[in-house]
């Protein structure tokens, strides 16, 4: 078979890590997250993104002068060339989006909205079922909880319809049920016209919107050198930092339109591959091709995040999987050449990065449940905003000094941030630890709710 063909054997670990996205993804989808809270964390996840990306690649930036410079801020220490990749990253991600919200599909409906809604199943068959709460029962469909569809896990919601009430959404229900409306909803989906098609999320992935995401990434830096958006005309190497030897030669400079078009033609292909594990082989192969004579490294990873989008897995957008690679580079390079080192075979690659993608969503869904509990106890207790800073602090940190509590709240003056804190001893949410006043080392807890 002619083209580009992937390589891999479905282990063990990517069965479990894709299942525990997939609880991740489903508990985000239902979950009642703060509109603040979801803006907040998700453009501190951007710029932590940006931060991570740049600096696997070589910058030396903090991540303080980072958020910084993304505020705009002067950070004259800062190198320039490594100040505008960062802020690089930000317009090329910007790009990204344009290219998501690019006839995008209907919003799935919401809870208290009656409506049917069609699932494709991972053997090719459609579920079709109504609901007046779709994420919660989106959520149970991806937890094992209905008996159809659990043997055929993982499903996509394709298409939905919202109605004024119970009745005309059961009757319809009943109508795509029928020969007919089961002929409709195939021939509907294999043209791309249903509500939800994942076919529907944007433009097609081409090769002129990579070589425009590069173009963005390094556009005025480094001197100009890296030819923003231009496939590379000559030969380039990928050598070893600290000693200067060559570990990898990728292809010539005459193979990469042909490689580039092959990769293109397959992720716009009707794959019967978990997205999770497309987005995987996505930056692996534009890395192995290497078209560009810099910032590879960069594109591959904004690609793996635009695959992921396309499908649905955006996951609020609060995820980073950067931060991941950057916190054990060497693990990171080697599970990138363990595909040379075993004729190809992305298996290792692969369970490399569902793990790396599984650790973010667990921390992602453990931060999301300490925020629903923040907002429920703030709700019930009657808690000003400074409490409610204060709370969701000890609940993500465990513990909580009045200086953290000052630099929560920088403008307020210590003592009403320490009349905060009576009001949830006096409540019973918090204790106090340590000696008394002086005693260095106090600071409060939750206490035993």
């Amino acid at each position: 078979m002619s083209g580009f063909q992937p390589q891999f054997t479905i282990t063990n670990r990517m069965t479990q890590a894709i299942t525990r996205i997939e609880r991740a993804r489903g508990f985000l989808e239902a979950a009642q997250l703060s509109a603040d809270w979801v803006r907040e964390v998700g453009e501190q996840a951007l710029i932590r993104e940006a931060h991570h990306t740049t600096h696997i690649e070589g910058t030396r930036l903090t991540l303080d002068q980072a958020e910084r410079l993304w505020k705009g801020e002067a950070v004259p220490e800062a190198d320039p060339d490594d100040a505008r990749e960062l802020l690089n990253y930000r317009t090329a991600f910007e790009f990204v989006s344009e290219c998501l919200d690019s006839g995008l599909p209907a919003p799935p409906p919401h809870n208290g909205e009656f409506c049917i809604y069609v699932l494709k199943c991972s053997d090719g068959s459609f579920y079709i079922g109504q609901s007046e709460n779709f994420p919660k029962r989106l959520a149970e469909h991806r937890a094992k909880k209905v008996v159809w569809t659990a043997p055929r896990l993982p499903v996509e919601p394709i298409h939905w319809e919202v109605f004024d009430s119970r009745e005309a959404a059961v009757k319809r229900e009943k109508e795509l049920k029928t020969g007919f409306g089961r002929k409709w909803l195939k021939r509907e989906y294999e043209r791309g016209g249903l509500a939800g098609s994942s076919r529907q999320a944007g433009d097609p992935i081409t090769e002129g919107m990579i070589r425009e995401i590069h173009r963005k990434l390094v556009e005025g830096v480094r001197g100009g050198s890296a030819a923003p958006g231009e496939y590379r005309r000559i030969q380039n190497y990928v050598a070893n930092s600290g000693t200067g030897q060559v570990i990898y030669t990728p292809p010539t400079a005459v193979e990469v339109p042909v490689m580039m078009s092959e990769l293109v033609k397959w992720l716009n292909a009707d794959l019967d591959i978990h997205p999770v594990l497309v987005s995987g082989i996505a930056q692996f192969q534009l890395v192995h091709i290497h078209p560009f004579l810099d910032g590879n490294g960069r594109a591959s990873r904004l690609l793996s995040t635009l695959c992921l989008y396309k499908a649905g897995y955006d996951f609020k957008r609060l995820f980073t999987i950067s931060e991941y690679y950057d916190r054990d580079r060497p693990t990171f390079y080697k599970s990138i050449q363990s595909v040379r080192d075993n004729g190809m075979d992305m298996t290792g690659w692969l369970d490399y990065f569902v793990t790396g993608l599984e650790t973010q969503m667990v921390e992602v869904h453990e931060r999301s449940e300490q925020v629903i509990r923040r907002d429920v106890l703030v709700k019930q207790h009657g808690l000003n905003e400074r409490q409610g800073m204060a709370l969701g602090y000890l609940l993500q940190h465990g513990k909580l000094t009045i200086q953290d509590f000052e630099a929560l709240c920088p403008t307020v003056n210590r003592r009403s941030l320490q009349r905060d804190l009576k009001g949830m001893l006096d409540k019973n949410l918090i204790v106090e630890v340590g000696a008394g006043a002086t005693d260095p080392t106090r600071h409060y807890t939750l206490a035993e709710l």
